[in-house]
């Protein structure tokens, strides 16, 4: 992307891009974890202004600092602050549900997608892309009557076994996503 904010051919990829995202899934959460300080700044002023120059209602860029933000408080702060700016987002694109065992009817379809990104080894991407992958697998349990849709504080997290089973799921998956994109495991399993 162009950091001068000029747009041109940098301008040109980053519509192109947005625009097959928003024809294969609808509306697009971006949320950029990119440091807005440091070695990083320039990309997430250019990332901020090519958004901003896109200006197009499909779009809703969310400039989200996670070192910043998780310095103090950790990665709780997903949880605490970032997942409560998107959760319109999330509500008003549900996900996607069978209650039939036929996915040629189903009961639920998804419309619109969370993109998360950042610079390094995609760690960031996942730790914030399981806070929302439970925040949805909470939604889906509750819809299904699986988990007590009336008490805020059920979420699956209060089922250990399978809070572990999910986390160790999530951490192999990070670690052979990581080692595609750049040939060694995450760094952050741990959340």
């Amino acid at each position: 992307v162009d950091a001068g904010g000029q747009g041109g051919l940098s301008q040109a990829a980053f519509e192109k891009h947005y625009r097959s995202l928003f024809e294969l899934y609808g509306p697009v959460t971006s949320v950029s974890l990119v440091n807005t300080h440091g070695n990083e700044a320039m990309l997430a002023s250019a990332l901020q202004n090519a958004a901003d120059l896109m200006a197009d209602a499909r779009l809703h860029f969310v400039p989200w600092d996670f070192h910043l933000k998780t310095k103090v408080l950790g990665y709780g702060n997903v949880d605490n602050e970032l997942v409560p700016s998107i959760d319109v987002d999330l509500g008003a694109y549900g996900y996607f549900l069978v209650t039939d065992g036929n996915s040629s009817s189903p009961s639920m379809r998804q419309k619109g997608v969370v993109r998360s990104n950042c610079i390094d080894s995609l760690d960031r991407t996942n730790v914030v892309q399981s806070v929302i992958a439970h925040r949805i697998l909470d939604d889906a349990l509750k819809h299904m009557k699986v988990l007590n849709n009336s008490v805020d504080t059920c979420t699956v997290s209060s089922f250990r076994e399978f809070e572990m089973s999910f986390k160790a799921t999530w951490a192999d998956h990070a670690d052979a996503i990581a080692m595609v994109y750049v040939g060694s495991g995450a760094l952050k399993t741990d959340y």
